[in-house]
This record gives structure tokens, C-alpha cells and sequence, in this order.
């Protein structure tokens, strides 16, 4: 399952890489990509978390390749909903994430990751 996980990530870079170079138009004079020379690259900070909920479910009594389908689905539905952020305007997200919130959670990331920075 290691390897699916590994290919689709690479996979989905390459597609992603190639919208952020192209620059796609938008109606209302929005645009999908920067149009500059940005390689979207994996990160593979995800595959312990995603290893062990495919594997949960695979005890659960799912068959692999549907516990894998539903990783697979949770992030693209997940994905959506970032795109969908991304239209709202940045007055909204600052109420609906105030800076406590944020700040809270960019500093609980950079505290998990001390551990890995010190080994």
C-alpha cells in the first residue's frame, strides 16, 4: 500500500506542477496557477498518518483497496474544500480564523516538529 500512496503523490504532483505553469483563466478574472516556474512537490510527512488509517480500516474488515479509496476520496473532498477557501474574501477567513486560532496552530506545528529537528 506504501508504494500506491508514494505513486499517487508523485502523480498528483506532476498534474499540480503543470497547472501552476500553465496559468488556467477563470471566469470573473480569476486564475488557476501563477503561470511562473514552481514545482509542486510530496510531502511525505503524511504516509505514517495515512498508512494507519487505511490499515485501521483494513481491520475493521474493509478490503484494501477500499480503505485505500476512502484516503483517497477524504483528501480530494479536502482539497475541494481548500479550493473553495481560496474564493472566499480575506476579510471572512480573518473572522472565521483569527489570528489566535492561527497562530495557535502554526505554533502546535512548528512544537511537533522540534522533535524530528533535534534527532
Amino acid at each position: 500500500s506504501k508504494q500506491y500512496m508514494i505513486s499517487s503523490a508523485l502523480i498528483a504532483s506532476g498534474v499540480l506542477s503543470l497547472i501552476q505553469i500553465l496559468r488556467f483563466r477563470l471566469p470573473r478574472g480569476y486564475t488557476l496557477g501563477t503561470g511562473l516556474i514552481s514545482v509542486v512537490g510530496p510531502s511525505f510527512t503524511f504516509l505514517p498518518i495515512a498508512r494507519e488509517v487505511v490499515v485501521s480500516e483494513i481491520t475493521s474488515g474493509e478490503s484494501g483497496m477500499d480503505a485505500y479509496g476512502k484516503f483517497i476520496g477524504t483528501c480530494i473532498v479536502a482539497a475541494f474544500l481548500e479550493v473553495g477557501l481560496s474564493f472566499v474574501p480575506p476579510r471572512m477567513l480573518q473572522k472565521t480564523f483569527p489570528p489566535v486560532v492561527t497562530g495557535t496552530c502554526v505554533t502546535l506545528i512548528g512544537t511537533s516538529l522540534v522533535a524530528t529537528g533535534l534527532k
